[in-house]
């Protein structure tokens, strides 16, 4: 029993994780609009704000430090 709620343990931490990286992915989808459409000045603020929170988001860093 212990290793069975120590499995189910694990599955739900995944799976916040999951859920974790698909929301960073549609809010990351907000600054990119912004500086698709050329809002370059928000693009920034928000990029560098998001970066703080999803460290690891290599495409966050790439619309951080890219001029269009």
């Amino acid at each position: 029993m212990v290793t069975l709620t120590k499995k189910f343990a694990l599955f739900l931490i995944s799976l916040n994780s999951c859920a974790n990286l698909f929301a960073a992915d549609d809010t990351l989808k907000i600054g990119v609009q912004f500086f698709e459409t050329g809002e370059l000045e928000k693009a920034k603020s928000f990029f560098e704000e998001f970066v703080e929170e999803n460290e690891k988001n290599s495409e966050a860093f790439y619309y951080l430090v890219t001029d269009k």
